[in-house]
């Protein structure tokens, strides 16, 4: 479905670019960039909601209170959720409307985040699989060996830290991570041999609140398609309250306004 949605904005873009004669309310590079910023904005939103998962089990497991534990893992982890000790880490499982059992496998080796090595499984829809590597300085990489985004293959590799702030009911946080690195999409859907890769990349730190979204940063973004032969770029300018991107293409910019980040 990605490449449909991009190919008809994509069309109408080379339409403008190449000066051919086109209906103007068709000829919409606003429509373009925002097609490609939104996809994009999917990717980049999957991979931080993973890491922001991964830090959440970090603080849950060192919640004492019992039934404060329930109420934040029912919130962030769905109502039927459950967690549990495993050899070397925890694992969170809850089931799909159907019944079918959703895992995730937190392996932290009896060590805090950013302390020492972690791995995580997800076998959901979507799943993935990577390593959380300290770095110092309270940075920790995470490198995906296998990640799914909306049936689209994919890769990320990402340097982060992070900040959680408790909130007045106690049951609830405020997560703020910082980072930098790139997430790349491979969509096959119309050629396995000339697929569509969507590339974004920080080109200055960025940082998003689980409760409010990106707060600042910049990526740029690549829409490189060997079925059609085409390749743009994106350079993209996030900003908060109000909260809303700069999306340059081809020298003009154009702005999005809405929520984005988690």
């Amino acid at each position: 479905m990605r490449r449909v949605y991009i190919i008809v904005s994509l069309v109408v873009a080379i339409a403008f670019m190449s000066c051919e004669i086109t209906p103007p309310q068709t000829a919409s590079p606003r429509t373009f960039v925002s097609t490609i910023w939104n996809e994009a904005h999917l990717d980049i939103r999957h991979v931080q909601e993973i890491l922001m998962d991964v830090v959440r089990l970090d603080y849950m497991v060192k919640i004492e209170d019992e039934e404060l534990l329930d109420r934040y893992l029912d919130r962030y982890f769905g109502s039927d959720a459950v967690l549990s000790e495993q050899p070397k880490g925890y694992l969170v499982q809850h089931y799909t409307s159907i019944g079918t059992p959703i895992k995730t496998y937190y392996t932290t080796n009896g060590a805090p985040l950013g302390e020492d090595e972690w791995s995580v499984r997800y076998t959901g829809g979507n799943s993935y699989e990577l390593t959380l590597t300290p770095q110092g300085d309270g940075r920790i990489r995470a490198a995906f060996t296998t990640l799914y985004i909306n049936e689209s293959s994919a890769n990320a590799d990402i340097i982060f830290s992070f900040e959680v702030g408790e909130l007045s009911d106690r049951e609830n946080t405020e997560i703020t991570i910082e980072y930098e690195g790139s997430v790349e999409s491979l969509d096959t859907s119309a050629s396995e041999s000339k697929p569509l890769t969507l590339t974004c990349a920080t080109t200055r730190k960025v940082m998003v609140s689980d409760q409010y979204g990106f707060l600042s940063g910049e990526f740029y973004i690549e829409c490189d398609d060997k079925y059609f032969g085409t390749s743009d770029e994106l350079f993209v300018t996030l900003y908060s309250d109000p909260q809303y991107v700069i999306v340059t293409y081809y020298g003009e910019s154009y702005r999005l306004d809405g929520r984005y980040g988690i």
